[in-house]
């Protein structure tokens, strides 16, 4: 059976009673699972098969590499088809990004970042001036295909300040904004279809393995809008990439895609329409063009692109020379100068695909776990013993340097949006969490689920050696020293949040256990402290003064989810975590934007405090067929206040978005991915579902 399925389509739809089935979907075609445990001793890990380090392309050398892949392909009888690989990655913590502003603005907290200073491409922005958001233009629109700005007046009260309708067919999913306001850049992609085969939807009885293999070939693109103050808005470059977009990262001007790229292979016949001699010959009649990625960038009001040609030269790339893999996927990494008026741009590329970006102000960091996915009866499988290589490149503008590869066992779990919050660079040491069990669970655990192992996580911390281009394992967690595992029997990873030199970790299964890790001595990581309460967090941020604050959803005694969770935790004292305050919204079925983006969330620190706003869908109306589910009642954006002093959480009325009636059970119109907020003084402006920019008092 073979199922098609619009990734946009899903983007709009998923709302629906369908949910985490169809979320479940997506996600494994796109990445992998966390696994459970047990508690005891964990089991020392399995040694790692090293790919290598990568080595720099020589003229004519990626050429001979990939037909060398290609020809192990036909002698294996594979077919040249298939699309290896479609993966986003990304995830924020809380650090705002704050343009330069005017001497009256106090404070403002624009897109939650992971790391100070790296921004993140996201649906709303401000930079205390402006608000910038891309939005559907119609109310129960599911493409994001309007661009507004809205100039923020003394009062807090917005005017509009320029609007642009984006034509076309591609799928717009975010944006940037350089430092001066006056310029915008749209990223998105080309309309995509993704084949899912198997015995049908995943069941008790089912096994499915998800292979993405899109209809068309993919394109990135990236839309360059003029935003001066008092000028209308209109484009200057559409810049369109082969490939599927991975991720964005934008420090000041400088804007780094990470791309990935299957090359056509049309002119190499699929088994059975020729031979292995014929299908060799053809592989042997390649060129370069055929397998490198190109790129136009055509400017406004222009009928023809003004550059057509390669990303990059083969000499721009990299080989994994000892990577027994055939695939022939290609990522690219592409630094784009959106202070240059043509678009300046430098590239380099590497063979093996990407599923995860991480960023730090120095070092761009590029993880591939190398498994196949499958699924039976509600458990996600990693086949095979799983490891992940991780590429570090040194970034500074336009440069993009090689520094070294380095593996470590296990994967990055199944969450595209939480895979670059398993890493973290500090002081030299990039920190890892990885899962090493092959198996996990989507949606609710349940018995069924359980195997009875110690838990799978394992952190491992890497140095570069800068004479071997490798990342070299100091440490890993548990160990022979410390053999204690990270997490109880049955449970797996959920929240991992990296701040300075400590850890944090949340594993779930009936409860939710909080471990500190002690980071201080990166050759010798070890937990300091742990809290057991009920549900998980999906979500850890930091809200100062030695306090955590924790999103994500309640749980019964027996592990059923319940509302959405939002806790405070106090980890001033990393042997004892404090859990200080909870607030359950809504009942099962409740979800709040944070599932959907890692960007659903807004924390403003200013005068000493916090203020934490979360869009959520509250789930209050019963559901007739079953007692223990309940329908949306309302969306809206709630608002809590963290004082660091008093240690305490205190909730503010929420601003109602949507109220649903009984017979309106889901909507497009409501999706939940869509909603956002920034904060600016003492207002809150929140986006939406439906498109709307609300302002109101904090």
């Amino acid at each position: 059976m073979h199922k098609r399925v619009s990734l946009s389509w899903l983007g709009a739809t998923l709302q629906s009673a369908l949910l985490p089935l169809v979320m479940v979907l997506v996600v494994l075609a796109i990445a992998g699972c966390g696994g459970g445990g047990a508690g005891g001793v964990a089991p020392t890990p399995p040694p790692v098969a090293s790919a290598g380090s990568l080595q720099a392309s020589q003229s004519g050398a990626l050429l001979g590499y990939v037909q060398g892949k290609l020809t192990a392909q036909v002698d294996q009888g594979q077919a040249f088809s298939s699309y290896n690989g479609f993966y986003r990655g990304g995830e924020p913590v809380s650090f705002a990004t704050v343009a330069a502003s005017g001497a009256d603005i106090k404070s403002v907290a624009s897109t939650t970042l992971q790391e100070r200073g790296v921004d993140e491409a996201d649906l709303l922005k401000t930079d205390g001036q402006r608000l910038y958001r891309l939005s559907a233009g119609a109310t129960d629109g599911s493409r994001l295909d309007t661009l507004r700005i809205e100039r923020r007046l003394a009062d807090g009260s917005l005017r509009p300040d320029g609007s642009l309708t984006l034509t076309g067919t591609d799928r717009f999913e975010g944006l940037h904004v350089t430092a001066t306001g006056e310029r915008v850049a749209l990223l998105g992609q080309t309309e995509q279809w993704y084949t899912i085969m198997g015995a049908g939807l995943p069941g008790p009885a089912a096994t499915s393995t998800f292979a993405p293999g899109p209809i068309t070939p993919p394109q990135t693109v990236l839309e360059l809008v003029a935003s001066k103050t008092g000028v209308p808005l209109s484009r200057t470059h559409t810049i369109r990439i082969d490939g599927q977009l991975v991720d964005s990262r934008m420090i000041g001007n400088m804007l780094y895609l990470v791309t990935t790229w299957y090359p056509r292979l049309d002119a190499v016949p699929l088994p059975g329409a020729a031979t292995s001699a014929e299908r060799k010959a053809a592989v042997a009649r390649l060129t370069t063009r055929d397998l490198l990625p190109s790129v136009t960038i055509t400017t406004a009001g222009a009928s023809t692109p003004s550059v057509s040609e390669l990303l990059m030269a083969d000499t721009d790339c990299y080989l994994q020379t000892q990577n027994a893999s055939s695939a022939v996927l290609m990522t690219t990494v592409t630094a784009f100068d959106l202070s240059s008026p043509t678009a300046q741009r430098a590239s380099r590329c590497f063979l093996g695909g990407t599923e995860a970006l991480y960023m730090s102000s120095q070092n761009l960091y590029l993880a591939t776990s190398r498994h196949a996915v499958q699924s039976k009866g509600g458990i996600v499988i990693y086949p095979g013993q799983v490891s992940t290589d991780i590429h570090k490149f040194g970034i500074d503008g336009m440069r993009i340097n090689y520094r070294g590869t380095g593996e470590v066992t296990g994967h990055l779990g199944w969450d595209g949006e939480k895979k670059p919050y398993r890493m973290s660079e500090h002081q030299g040491n990039l920190r890892v969490l990885s899962y090493i069990d092959q198996f996990g669970w989507f949606g609710e655990p349940g018995a069924a689920k359980m195997d009875g192992k110690p838990s799978p996580a394992l952190l491992t911390v890497l140095r570069e050696d800068s004479a071997a281009s490798t990342l070299q394992t100091i440490a890993t967690l548990p160990n022979s020293r410390r053999p204690a595992p990270i997490g109880l029997s049955g449970e797996q990873v959920y929240a991992v949040r990296f701040l300075a030199d400590r850890g944090y970790v949340v594993t779930f299964r009936r409860t939710d256990p909080l471990y500190v890790l002690d980071l201080s001595d990166p050759t010798d990581p070890k937990v300091s402290g742990e809290l057991k309460t009920n549900g998980y967090s999906d979500y850890l941020l930091p809200a100062g003064d030695g306090l955590l604050v924790g999103v994500g959803k309640d749980a019964s005694a027996s592990g059923r989810v319940q509302g959405v969770k939002v806790s405070l935790f106090d980890v001033a004292d990393p042997t004892a975590p404090k859990e200080l305050a909870s607030r359950v919204i809504g009942k099962a079925g409740s979800a709040s934007a944070l599932e959907y983006s890692r960007h659903g969330v807004n924390l403003l620190t200013a005068g000493g405090k916090t203020r934490l706003a979360l869009p959520v869908l509250v789930s209050e109306t019963p559901d007739p067929s079953s007692p223990e589910w309940f329908y949306p009642s309302y969306q809206a954006l709630f608002k809590f206040d963290i004082d660091p002093i008093a240690r305490t959480m205190t909730e503010r009325p929420a601003l109602v978005g949507q109220v649903f009636s009984p017979e309106l059970r889901w909507s497009a119109g409501a999706w939940l991915g869509y909603e956002r907020s920034v904060q600016v003084d003492a207002n809150v402006y929140y986006l939406t579902s439906q498109g709307q920019l609300m302002t109101s008092a904090w």
